[in-house]
């Protein structure tokens, strides 16, 4: 047998072997809730672990979405429309109405609770991934099915941002219902299934902007997966569909504040900051960040009103001036910006690095030291007096560990470590784990390590400095805050953390590739086409702009 003909027989064979199976309703109903239970024990797990600092990320952010739907709480609409100022609000235009009309009607249903608007984000997180595995049934076995629902389950990356109260994460939801509708009316050609795959396109924008190319994109996939003669149908009925369900934004930008937008504003600023990324000599004139973007406008343009807000005030006129100078530097200096859009798009293919499932529990009492028990008190004149002791603590509580600290210059780290195996419970490095705002120079500022103990007995605290150059500690003291919870999630943990190390750009881009090279040399063009159109929709859009990573 020669070569060619061995090839030929292993690629049909494999053609063969990643032909969807017709699988019993009840299988699939039964991969579907298991999918769906793993995805949501992983994020109540991550968000155990982060319940003290997930309001931290992009707080700036949240704050304002939430801001606006109190507009809608309060049946304020014109303020939720234009703002409450006596112009309209530019401001509003830096993102699409969406998601505070989700918080809203979260609120509507909760009275207001965090909590229950971020087990909705955890419910829709999971749900993705359900979406996920039936996509993957309609194209695939449902074994491969499976484990690509599996990874999406456990992945730390996505497991953390759905906890984030930002669109970003809800926003895969209507994108995958687009996506199963096209893929099943591949075997049951209809209209409306096409028109709905446009609207759950139209509705992800709404929750964010940057999917408003996505519905003439996916037409390429529509000569994967139809006859030719509906081609040029479908195609049509996809992007009005699209067009229709976000007209209301586009229309309330014309109507309010004047001008055709067909979401949101911000291209101009993403542009010029995605080119100070790369231009560290500031050959271009352009700064990285927002508060320096603002304060080189009042100078420019002479207006000190500029200094104090992206968008307020002019922000349409601003933005369109920030895209003019960030595209007469992209035209001036071609080849230069194509090697940034490449960089960027290879950075686009790695994975982000996120905390990933403990193996111990975190805290889950409120750091309050005023309703805990002191434990032990130190107070050294400064790191080197502070001698480890053995501290007696109870098993199964959580602790905290206060100190009163002022930084003069270097690093040092600061450990809470077992005193029978020498195990590190928590630790943090200063300066690095303090808040810069918390205190000015030369003063004393308060750290806390929170930290559970499980079955230790005994522990130590243990100061190293890292350089020559020291940080007085005022005084230490160690907190009980009561008694440990979740302590029985310990199997668990261990479970997801030995899977979650492998979600590294080292490990999952061969895996994605190798997929790839697969799903090809199977001749499966129509599942191929389906894997890869969001991913190169992304990146080729989003190559040109600044990404926050």
């Amino acid at each position: 047998m020669t070569l060619k003909q061995t090839l030929l027989q292993i690629g049909r064979f494999v053609r063969e072997t990643l032909q969807p199976d017709k699988t019993p309703a009840r299988r699939l109903l039964v991969a579907c809730v298991v999918v769906f239970t793993i995805a949501v024990g992983v994020r109540l797990l991550h968000w155990q672990n982060n319940w003290l600092t997930i309001d931290n990320t992009m707080n700036k952010t949240a704050a304002g979405y939430k801001k606006e739907a109190q507009f809608l709480t309060a049946g304020d609409f014109k303020s939720f429309i234009r703002g409450n100022s006596v112009e309209p609000d530019t401001s509003l235009l830096t993102h699409t109405p969406g998601y505070p009309i989700f918080i809203a009607a979260s609120n509507l249903v909760t009275r207001n609770s965090t909590v229950a608007l971020r087990l909705v984000h955890i419910a829709l997180g999971a749900a993705a991934t359900v979406l996920v595995l039936l996509i993957a049934a309609e194209l695939l076995p449902l074994g491969a099915a499976v484990f690509a629902a599996l990874l999406a389950a456990i992945s730390p990356q996505l497991s953390y941002y759905s906890l984030v109260l930002l669109p970003d994460s809800i926003t895969a939801v209507p994108l995958l219902i687009a996506m199963y509708l096209l893929v099943r009316a591949r075997k049951r050609p209809n209209d409306r299934i096409i028109v709905g795959a446009g609207v759950c396109i139209g509705i992800s924008c709404w929750l964010r902007a940057d999917l408003l190319l996505l519905a003439p994109f996916l037409c390429l996939l529509v000569p994967f997966l139809f006859p030719r003669e509906r081609w040029l149908r479908y195609m049509a009925q996809l992007i009005t569909a699209f067009v229709i369900t976000i007209a209301p934004i586009t229309i309330r930008n014309v109507i309010v504040f004047k001008s055709f937008i067909p979401l949101s504003l911000g291209t101009g600023i993403t542009s010029m900051e995605g080119i100070a990324d790369y231009d560290p000599e500031k050959r271009f004139g352009m700064e990285r960040y927002d508060h320096e973007v603002i304060r080189q406008e009042a100078l420019i343009y002479n207006r000190p009103d500029y200094a104090e807000d992206l968008f307020r005030p002019d922000g349409i006129g601003r933005d369109r001036l920030r895209m003019g100078r960030a595209w007469g530097v992209i035209k001036a200096n071609k080849l230069w910006f194509a090697g940034v859009m490449a960089r960027r798009a290879g950075k686009m293919l790695t994975y982000e690095s996120v905390s990933i499932i403990s193996k111990e529990p975190s805290v889950s009492h409120p750091l309050d030291i005023s309703r805990g028990e002191l434990v032990w008190h130190a107070d050294p004149s400064n790191a080197n007096a502070i001698k480890p002791e053995q501290i007696t603590v109870q098993r199964n509580s959580d602790y905290v560990l206060n100190i009163s600290l002022r930084t003069v210059g270097g690093r040092m780290v600061i450990k809470i470590m077992r005193v029978d195996s020498g195990k590190t419970l928590a630790s943090a490095t200063v300066p690095d784990s303090l808040d810069p705002t918390s205190a000015g120079a030369g003063e004393f500022t308060a750290l806390q390590i929170p930290f559970v103990n499980s079955n230790a007995d005994q522990v130590k605290i243990v100061v190293a400095e890292l350089d020559d150059n020291s940080t007085n500690v005022g005084q230490l003291d160690l907190y009980r805050l009561g008694s440990a919870s979740y302590i029985w999630t310990g199997y668990p943990r261990a479970l997801a953390k030995t899977f979650q190390k492998f979600f590294t750009t080292k490990w999952m881009l061969p895996l994605a590739l190798a997929g790839t090279v697969i799903l090809g040399f199977a001749r499966r063009l129509d599942a191929l086409a389906v894997v890869l159109v969001i991913p190169l929709y992304y990146i080729s859009t989003h190559a040109p702009l600044h990404l926050e990573l």
